[in-house]
């Protein structure tokens, strides 16, 4: 199968954790979806062909899917709000950028957000123009536009008939980004970060390239025990950042693979150095869960760095922190509370 095998550590934690501040914090119960089974056996990220090889996997893969799109369907029924569905995981980019950055992910890649989401503005731009009335088919058809190209269709409807863009909306004073920058846990994009951000040094995104090109993230471990790293490339190709002209990484050794960090790789396919800033960022893109919830409500992949999620003393600030921000969020572009 083609799925993710890696642990998302420490985000059944966190998202038990978001869940007991909503209801701390309201009167409102969400909805709360764990899966048990160890990514490694099923992905139900990935779509169904490729999710798991084995028919129980595949029987979960329904179940999970079925039981996702009716807590959606509840929750968009249960308000006339856009409702939000939140996917969580982890991962370890602090290991090339030195930094502990939540990355936002709304199908927007790296390269639309150093562009300053110019291509989907341009996207919506004759349907936004047409938006300002009240007429609700009019902004039935701006949701159907941007459904598939942007993650949080009705948010952005709302925000595009106020007069606003989507680069404001993720990159700006009011997005969530920003928020969480506020509330004291960096994001990308926001106003502080509206791109993902660089490599610390050449050295390490070369290291972290051939650490994602594992094919299988054969284990530090297992490799030591078996005395071979199966089927292990024998070279990564990186984009130049200057030029048009590659350079070659050797594979890791044995010792290198022992630092390998878990949650590194997610739900996006091994992401390729952009001609511009080199970044790794995870926008969602790939997700088959995403894509699938975001056709009911509005839906936001969530990637927390590794060293937040693994340690459950950050559990309950990480998650008041976006909880709040989220809240805020809704007050600011639709004129009330989400709760």
């Amino acid at each position: 199968r083609l799925g993710v095998r890696v642990r998302d550590t420490g985000t059944k934690g966190l998202a038990a954790s978001v869940a007991l501040d909503i209801v701390r914090t309201s009167a409102v119960r969400p909805h709360l979806l764990v899966l048990h089974l160890s990514r490694s056996r099923l992905d139900v990220n990935r779509d169904r062909a490729h999710a798991a090889s084995d028919e129980t996997a595949l029987r979960v893969w329904d179940c999970y899917h079925e039981l996702l799109a009716s807590a959606c369907s509840a929750a968009a029924s249960a308000t006339a709000l856009p409702a939000l569905f939140l996917d969580f995981h982890c991962q370890g980019h602090w290991k090339a950028t030195g930094l502990d950055v939540i990355e936002l992910g709304t199908f927007l890649t790296g390269d639309d957000l150093q562009q300053g989401c110019t291509r989907l503005n341009q996207l919506v731009s004759a349907e936004s123009a047409d938006a300002s009335g009240e007429d609700p088919l009019t902004k039935d058809r701006l949701v159907a536009k941007l459904q598939g190209e942007f993650s949080m269709p009705r948010l952005a409807a709302a925000v595009l008939k106020q007069g606003g863009s989507i680069a404001g909306l993720l990159q700006g004073n009011d997005s969530l980004g920003t928020l969480l920058d506020e509330h004291g846990f960096l994001a990308t994009p926001s106003s502080t970060l509206p791109t993902p951000p660089g490599w610390k040094k050449e050295g390490m995104l070369k290291r972290f390239l051939r650490l994602l090109c594992c094919p299988r993230r054969v284990k530090a471990k297992a490799a030591k025990n078996q005395k071979a790293l199966l089927e292990f490339p024998r070279q990564a190709w990186v984009s130049s950042k200057e030029e048009d002209s590659h350079s070659i990484c050797s594979p890791l050794s044995e010792s290198e693979m022992e630092d390998a960090p878990e949650g590194e790789e997610s739900d996006d396919d091994v992401p390729a150095a952009p001609s511009r800033t080199p970044h790794f960022y995870f926008s969602g893109s790939k997700s088959h869960t995403l894509r699938t919830a975001h056709l009911i409500v509005d839906s936001l992949q969530v990637e927390f760095p590794c060293r937040l999620t693994k340690r459950p003393s950050t559990w309950e600030s990480l998650a008041h922190a976006l909880v709040e921000s989220v809240c805020e969020l809704w007050a600011l572009h639709l004129d009330c509370e989400p709760l």
